[in-house]
């Protein structure tokens, strides 16, 4: 993941969903929630995994106050040393990005970043983006941000269309994290990012250039993130796949590998939060 896909969405997240459970009362009352504790100074730690291996830990922390456009957000940092990549999914897209409170909302601003290759980064600027909403039902789309861009890959011109979606999931009174702790009031989000990429080639010579098809539509990045009460994001389960066109009997060989999946987990092991 560190390798292949370095950071995504800040997407969101943006952040997941299956089912629902409503039986606890007070996690139903957004007045009550603090799904994330935003204070200076807080801090969580993961043990990330890949494929079932542990790949190594993350750290991540509230650095300081930051005002953008006369709001006042949380600015997240990850492992203390801005040399040192986030293994994982959520700490990536935190890492660097603010974040703050409206209502029962928690709003992202920042730039997302999802790199098939470093010949293929994908940078998406977001600002005040919905990731979570404790007072919506499950099922229900919280925020969304869709685009395209271009730019040149080994020379030849790409377009790239993306989809970032935060999806509202289950409410559980009560959640066992797998290998870990059970926690009380937990709320899900589904953050699902969808990319096609077409590069503009000029198959015969005085035709103008055809777009082309490398990376159908499809949903690169799958992740559903669980947050506990006064305590914040306990687990993340992020799917990445994608699967690129076959160019081999056109003797055309792309920069990134052709076929990719992996499964991660991010799983909390500390805390101090206030």
């Amino acid at each position: 993941m560190k390798n292949t896909i370095l950071s995504l969405f800040a997407l969101a997240a943006v952040v997941s969903s299956c089912g629902s459970d409503n039986n606890n009362d007070s996690s139903n009352n957004p007045s009550n929630d603090n799904y994330l504790p935003l204070t200076v100074d807080n801090y969580w730690k993961y043990e990330v995994s890949a494929d079932n291996a542990v790949v190594g830990t993350d750290s991540l922390y509230i650095e300081k106050d930051t005002t953008i456009n006369a709001n006042v957000y949380k600015k997240f940092a990850a492992n203390y040393l801005a040399t040192e990549l986030p293994f994982g999914f959520f700490t990536g897209i935190m890492n660097g990005n603010s974040l703050r409170k409206s209502g029962s909302k928690l709003l992202l601003t920042g730039t997302t970043g999802l790199s098939l290759s470093a010949e293929l980064p994908v940078d998406v600027d977001i600002v005040d983006l919905p990731v979570f909403d404790s007072a919506a039902s499950s099922g229900t789309v919280v925020g969304s941000k869709n685009g395209s861009f271009s730019q040149t890959i080994s020379g030849f011109p790409v377009t790239v269309t993306y989809n970032l979606t935060a999806t509202q999931g289950e409410t559980l009174a009560s959640y066992t994290v797998p290998g870990g702790e059970s926690y009380s009031n937990v709320k899900s989000v589904v953050l699902k990012l969808n990319l096609g990429v077409a590069a503009s080639l000029q198959i015969f010579p005085g035709v103008p250039p055809t777009s082309i098809p490398v990376l159908q539509p499809q949903d690169v990045v799958v992740s559903t993130v669980y947050f506990a009460n006064n305590i914040g994001m306990i687990y993340a389960s992020t799917n990445i796949a994608y699967e690129l066109e076959d160019f081999s009997s056109f003797g055309i060989s792309l920069p990134i590998p052709q076929t990719f999946s992996q499964t991660q987990t991010e799983k909390l092991i500390a805390h101090q939060v206030e």
